[in-house]
């Protein structure tokens, strides 16, 4: 749930020109894993499944493939960079593999 953080956090920088700081990354970040639990409970009846979802936006991949979501997240202050990429599988959405890294340096956004 990180990398989608880091995705908010970077179109918030260049679409927005809002530069959300790090302890509010790391908060939606874990927000949105609660969400997503939420989401993903199986033992709650589906009207409660049905309002835990309202404002969640995923869509199941094509049945047979994989969806790959891949961003970057620039944190000028910090001096430093993060990307990441996130797969699921395409029958029940579950994450199958993530990778995240951060770096030194201040690239620009095009870069």
């Amino acid at each position: 749930m990180g990398i989608w953080s880091l995705w908010w956090r970077r179109k918030g920088i260049i679409w927005e020109n809002v530069n959300w700081s790090t302890i509010e990354v790391v908060r939606r970040a874990v927000q949105t894993l609660e969400d997503w639990r939420q989401a993903c409970a199986k033992d709650k009846p589906a009207a409660a499944r049905q309002q835990n979802s309202v404002g969640l936006h995923r869509r199941k991949p094509v049945t047979g493939s994989l969806k790959c979501n891949i961003e970057a997240a620039l944190f000028k202050d910090d001096n430093s960079f993060g990307c990441g990429i996130c797969m699921c599988d395409d029958e029940q959405g579950v994450m199958v593999e993530a990778r995240s890294a951060w770096f030194r340096g201040t690239p620009t956004p095009t870069q």
